[in-house]
């Protein structure tokens, strides 16, 4: 093979350095950018993830990080770190339970962090109310009665949505009084 041809099949991937605080979201984003740029090797997917890490990350990987396994290098590091900085179920009840009420944010990007905290766990009644909890009274009175769960496309088109994005409870509340038909 000559050395034009050796260049051509070197991929650049630039990772963001390692999110301590949502290590799940980080492993999509890293994956996402192996397949746009075709990395399949475990070898090179473990490096490219050693390089994205702090020296605190860096530092508690350390024994890994200086005697790899000989196979499986990629998944190793990635169940190490989703180990280490995953919260526990009740370390994501006590953020739920402690979150600063909305602030300066939007009303969805507080659901969205709440969604996030939930992790594979679909919303509850409880859901909706820490949610409401954290609106100011004015917002919380008019939006207490509102039907929640619906995604976007039922909340805009009803029963003509074509497409629908979870959690969505269009299916179990459509025919409940007072939600959107």
């Amino acid at each position: 093979m000559d050395q034009q041809a050796g260049n051509q099949n070197a991929v650049a991937v630039k990772l963001p350095t390692f999110w301590a605080e949502e290590p799940r979201v980080w492993f999509k984003q890293a994956e996402a950018q192996f397949a746009l740029e075709g990395v399949t090797a475990d070898e090179t997917k473990f490096h490219y993830v050693v390089s994205a890490l702090d020296q605190a990350t860096a530092k508690r990987l350390i024994e890994l990080l200086d005697n790899p396994p000989q196979a499986e290098k990629y998944n190793t590091i990635k169940s190490r770190l989703l180990q280490s900085f995953t919260l526990s179920p009740p370390e994501r009840a006590a953020r739920q339970l402690n979150m600063s009420p909305l602030g300066d944010r939007k009303p969805t990007e507080m659901m969205g962090e709440m969604l996030a905290l939930l992790g594979v766990h679909h919303p509850c009644f409880l859901f909706k109310y820490f949610f409401l909890q954290q609106m100011p009274e004015n917002i919380r009175i008019l939006v207490s009665n509102f039907c929640y769960g619906f995604c976007f496309y039922h909340r805009r088109f009803g029963k003509k949505a074509r497409q629908c994005c979870p959690p969505c409870a269009w299916q179990q509340e459509n025919d409940k009084a007072g939600c959107p038909q």
